[in-house]
């Protein structure tokens, strides 16, 4: 930053497009700027503006504008003359770090560590911030019985579709998204509720279409952080997502085997009610058969209903997206030779995405999974080899007998939320059957 100009550079780092959540401005300066209170020089001699900026630019208000961005100021004084300056600017911004450099040429190494050490403690400040948030829940009253729909009030919506992904690379990239119209009818009270969700019998229309029965869900959580349109829209992405790589799956399996069971996501929408905007549920046509969990987003796998297939797709998304990205925590309903999946939780090994909905464990849930994950014959159909997990390249063996409770949280400290089952058991590898009858090609 050019001291002659120190209050115009400020100004412009305030009017950059700050796209991205870690901001971090370094300030490298041999001189300070104008003004007679940021410098110990006498006279005109050494500043020609001795009552500060020539334009009338407040400093102070040019800290506050780059301080309510949430920029990380760090300062590189090449020498002592801007001692003062930088305690007036603490002052008004609070701290300044200050990188050290004593050899110019290992500057850019320097910015760079300060850069990662900025990103690692925004991770931990998040993670943090999920952690200690309030979990109380939303204060409601379980009612099985589905109301009588001519009684009830119609409510107009916005709808928020998902364009789905085409490409395995979208999958890494917020997913574009469409608008449309409809309207709801739903229950007073939800008939049961998940982990993260109360779940309510409703209707629902769209572009002047008959009424269907559909499900509503509602994020459990009494915290309003927890319940923004963006929560929804992460959980609406994740699905999506799941949808997609099940369709790449089922395309590889029905030629491996002969009487394949294709994975289905339900499709789903966001509806938002316009007469009040704080209400807004993820709409899926409704399931009437029984619901089953068979894996969750920590690595606990159901006994009770063991599924080679599903838990194969788990493994087969890690391998396809190269290590990138898990889908875990599969649930639904088993029908007519298929499974009709809704809700899952995705792992990515970028812990940012899907960071609102509080279930992306990143890497360390990959590492859940794997730890009670038995390889069967469909993953060495679909050649699916032993995993590891990036740069620590750790392999996970199968060992005799795997120890797989849900409700165990892991040790990891990037353990946001799991979702707990209390019918997940221990595994020994000898006493998997699975519930499908398929046979390899």
């Amino acid at each position: 930053m050019y001291e002659r100009n120190m209050s115009g550079g400020l100004e412009t780092v305030a009017q950059l497009s700050w796209s991205n959540p870690n901001r971090l401005l370094v300030h490298i300066c041999d001189a300070p700027c104008h003004g007679q209170e940021y410098h110990e020089f006498q006279g005109t001699a050494n500043d020609n503006y001795v009552y500060g900026d020539p334009k009338n630019r407040e400093l102070s208000k040019l800290m506050f504008n780059i301080k309510r961005l949430g920029i990380t100021y760090c300062k590189i004084p090449l020498n002592g003359t801007t001692n003062k300056m930088f305690e007036e600017f603490t002052f008004v911004f609070g701290s300044i770090s200050e990188i050290h450099v004593s050899d110019p040429r290992c500057l850019i190494r320097h910015i760079i560590d300060k850069t990662s050490s900025i990103i690692q403690s925004n991770i931990e400040s998040t993670i943090s911030f999920y952690r200690n948030s309030n979990k109380q829940i939303k204060s409601y009253t379980l009612f099985s019985k589905e109301p009588d729909w001519n009684s009830l009030e119609t409510y107009d919506v916005n709808v928020t579709e998902i364009i789905p992904p085409t490409k395995i690379d979208d999958l890494f990239h917020p997913l574009s998204m469409s608008k449309t119209n409809g309207q709801i009818k739903i229950a007073p009270y939800p008939f049961a509720k998940g982990s993260l969700r109360f779940a309510f019998y409703g209707q629902y229309c769209s572009d002047d279409s008959p009424f269907v029965d559909v499900v509503f869900k509602e994020l459990a959580s009494a915290d309003p952080k927890s319940n923004t349109f963006i929560v929804y829209q992460e959980h609406l992405e994740m699905q999506a997502i799941a949808q997609f790589l099940a369709e790449q799956f089922n395309a590889e399996q029905q030629y491996l085997f002969r009487n394949f069971i294709p994975i289905l996501y339900a499709d789903a929408d966001l509806v938002q009610q316009k007469t009040d905007p704080l209400k807004i549920y993820q709409v899926e046509r409704r399931m009437h058969q029984e619901w089953r969990k068979w894996n969750n987003n920590s690595g606990g796998v159901s006994l009770s209903e063991y599924s080679t297939i599903l838990q194969a797709f788990s493994h087969w998304t890690y391998h396809i997206t190269s290590g990138r990205l898990m889908v875990v925590d599969l649930q639904g309903v088993k029908v007519d030779r298929a499974y009709l999946l809704t809700d899952p939780a995705l792992h990515c090994n970028d812990l940012l995405r899907f960071r609102e909905t509080r279930t992306n464990l990143s890497i360390k849930g990959m590492r859940q999974f794997f730890r009670t994950h038995v390889c069967s014959d469909v993953c060495a159909k679909l050649n699916l080899p032993m995993s590891n997990t990036g740069s620590n390249s750790i392999l996970f063996s199968r060992s005799h007998s795997l120890s797989c409770n849900a409700t165990t949280k892991t040790s990891d400290d990037f353990n946001l939320k799991t979702t707990e089952e209390n019918n997940f058991e221990t595994i020994d590898k000898n006493q998997l059957e699975t519930t499908e009858n398929f046979e390899l090609c």
